[in-house]
């Protein structure tokens, strides 16, 4: 890896786009391209890719590990590749990221280059690579980031998930790209402070578009005071578990669908994942509860209209016991008053029986809602035959 680094630049002068996946013991083949790019000679690189398990940090390893890494981020830093127009940075959580983030405080990445950082390896434990990527961000080093995805990554502790969150919100971060922000593999305990954390701030993500968080108390209050006090007002996919959140905190989540700041939501998707099956009625009794008769029903069906949500495109709600009743309470609101312009309804895995075939048939006969395209109802008790003749160009039964 180390010797095609340091080819690159004079066997492919005219190269556009590269996209680089390795594992090494140690950090020599992100030292030898750090030389490569940091040559002069690939004045056309615009989209570079790299995916790197390096690893660096272990025993018996001399004081200069972990140079490879802080070169490249040098290299990208301070601008001696600058045709570059978009960088993913996919890394092992260890030694090496440290190394990685110290690299790009000498520099800067300026918002022409649009960087999304993932961690598909979780690595080493502990806060200091998150600080040290703190630091960065907090800094205005890196405007253009436009992803952060922690989907196979570090679990961040409290402490750590607050500075993170800090970082983003900073005066000085100016993340206006930020678009994407994937959460839902971390902690209950972690995702509370680092919400609040957003919310605190002295500034605000104007361009986040999808946001993912994981299941507790802590996500779905947190996110109603993120999105009711307008620090994500373009958000458009929204990815929430609700699974044993109580019911003050799912209050709170129909809050934060009602307040106009998220007027550009187009995906709502709500699940309850990983439910042990012994316990589910007990575990959704109180959501099922509501959208049946309770408070969270009459909130979710003044929330989803086209005056509340205007842009919604998609809304799912997969395996969340969605009952007859909360079917019935969300088609009588469409009836009377304005739809949000969906065009696809998953409704997957919940407890739907033949009891609301005249429900979904009135509101797909009424034509109120010309721009659906899909009405998923796979894995319900729902009468297996009468909807899907009825408009079998809309409605989903298969398995």
């Amino acid at each position: 890896m180390a010797m095609l680094g340091l080819a690159l630049g004079d066997s492919a002068p005219a190269l556009q786009e590269l996209d680089l996946r390795w594992w090494e013991e140690g950090d020599e083949g992100v030292r030898g391209l750090a030389e490569g790019l940091g040559g002069g000679r690939l004045s056309f690189l615009r989209d570079l890719s790299l995916s790197v398990y390096c690893g660096v940090g272990g025993e018996g390893e001399t004081e200069c590990a972990g140079e490879g890494c802080r070169a490249l981020a040098e290299v990208l830093s301070t601008g001696k590749v600058p045709s570059l127009r978009t960088m993913c940075l996919n890394w092992l959580y260890n030694a090496g990221f440290v190394s990685l983030c110290e690299g790009l405080s000498r520099g800067s990445i300026g918002p022409s280059v649009m960087v999304d950082v993932e961690f598909g390896w979780r690595g080493e434990e502990g806060d200091l690579g998150m600080t040290r990527f703190a630091e960065v961000i907090r800094a205005g080093k890196l405007s253009g980031l436009r992803k952060v995805d922690f989907h196979g990554g570090p679990i961040l502790s409290p402490a750590g998930a607050r500075v993170f969150g800090e970082a983003l919100t900073h005066t000085e971060a100016c993340l206006n790209s930020l678009n994407e922000l994937g959460l839902q593999h971390q902690r209950g305990k972690t995702i509370g402070p680092l919400l609040e954390s957003l919310s605190s701030g002295p500034g605000r993500l104007p361009a986040l578009r999808s946001l993912r968080v994981p299941p507790s108390r802590q996500s779905a209050q947190s996110l109603s005071t993120l999105v009711s006090g307008g620090r994500v007002p373009s958000l458009r996919d929204l990815t929430l578990d609700l699974l044993r959140v109580g019911q003050e905190a799912m209050q709170a989540f129909a809050a934060a669908l009602s307040t106009p700041r998220i007027s550009a939501l187009r995906k709502l998707d709500v699940a309850f994942c990983g439910v042990d099956p012994s316990n589910a009625a007990a575990e959704v009794r109180m959501f099922s509860d509501a959208l049946s008769s309770g408070h969270l029903r009459r909130a979710l069906s003044e929330v989803l209209l086209a005056e509340k949500l205007p842009s919604l495109r998609t809304l799912e709600a997969v395996l969340t016991w969605f009952t007859d009743d909360g079917v019935r309470a969300l088609t009588g609101v469409w009836m009377s008053r304005p739809p949000p312009p969906l065009q696809h309804l998953n409704l997957r895995g919940n407890q739907l029986t033949a009891g609301v075939a005249d429900a979904l048939l009135t509101l797909l006969g009424s034509q109120r809602m010309p721009s659906l395209e899909t009405v998923d109802l796979r894995g319900n008790d729902i009468f297996q035959r009468l909807l899907p003749l009825a408009h079998p160009e809309v409605i989903r039964m298969l398995p």
